[in-house]
């Protein structure tokens, strides 16, 4: 029992620890997970849309839920120190009451700064219809985050290559192409990955 007691206060010191000491996190349970995200980058995010909400597994389509989430990457939200200040920064997919967006939410030597990098029209998941073949439709969102590791990228579509010298997001369309965001020269930037 004398060892009980320490055990329980140092567990809840463990939990109570919270995000705000820390930078952002993927909590992954299962097939599911969550982003715990300290208060700074929550402001960061409400100056661009103090409506946006991060999307969950559950608004896309469900072919594409199987891709299981790590502690650095889901469907909606990408972890990675893109700016190299060995903080970790956040590329978040979300809405807002009236628009869905990408945003880059880089650490800098006062907090937080986000950055739009994507803006369409907001949409209800549910009744969003993608076509899988001959009267087959699926619904929920067809695009998607996948994370990309520091290294050259060359596409066989596209002449020009990329040497990321950090982590990066791709926002693609299904299982096929789509536009990479990376950080460079203190600034997103984007790379086609074509189709």
């Amino acid at each position: 029992m004398r060892i009980l007691g320490p055990v329980l206060t140092l567990l809840a010191t463990l939990a109570s620890t919270s995000a705000a000491q820390q930078g952002p996190r993927i909590i992954v349970i299962g097939m599911e997970s969550r982003l715990d995200l300290p208060a700074a980058i929550w402001d960061a995010i409400r100056q661009v849309d103090s409506t946006f909400v991060p999307y969950t597994e559950a608004d896309f389509l469900p072919f594409m839920r199987h891709q299981l989430p790590t502690d650095s990457s889901t469907l909606y939200a990408v972890l990675g120190d893109v700016n190299a200040d060995q903080h970790l920064d956040l590329m978040v997919y979300g809405q807002g009451r009236r628009d869905a967006r990408l945003l880059g939410v880089v650490s800098s030597g006062n907090g937080y700064r986000a950055y739009e990098l994507v803006r369409s029209p907001a949409v209800d998941p549910r009744r969003q219809a993608y076509h899988m073949g001959p009267e087959h439709y699926e619904y929920g969102l067809a695009r998607s985050l996948v994370r990309f590791p520091p290294g050259r990228i060359v596409t066989a579509m596209v002449p020009d290559t990329l040497d990321l010298r950090t982590p990066a997001a791709q926002l693609r369309l299904a299982e096929v192409g789509g536009v990479l965001y990376y950080w460079h020269q203190g600034a997103f930037r984007s790379f086609d990955l074509g189709d």
